[in-house]
């Protein structure tokens, strides 16, 4: 089954970090596309390892969402920088998907 990955992607100093809000999983990078990179191949193994698992293990790591709190913490800025027209300095937040067989 196809399914849509709801992604974000910040700016931290000299760092990006990158985020699967629908898996809970995030990782580090020297660039953005060094972030997205990572994270698109730590969703790869997570996903092949869950689907290894026997139910209802598997079920229980494929429907493992980041807590509210850390969505709201990651996509707050994002919203304010859209509503701002991205004018507010620092916002470098991004959102993305990514399409992942689960």
């Amino acid at each position: 089954m196809d399914r849509v990955l709801t992604c974000v992607a910040r700016q931290e100093a000299n760092t990006w970090e990158a985020a699967c809000l629908d898996l809970d999983i995030a990782v580090q990078g020297t660039s953005l596309d060094a972030a997205k990179a990572a994270l698109n191949a730590a969703i790869e193994t997570y996903v092949e390892d869950a689907r290894a698992e026997t139910e209802p293990d598997r079920s229980a790591l494929l429907n493992r969402r980041a807590p509210l709190h850390a969505r709201i913490a990651w996509l707050w800025p994002f919203v304010v920088g859209t509503l701002f027209d991205g004018t507010r300095s620092g916002n470098s937040t991004i959102r993305y998907q990514i399409a992942c067989r689960a």
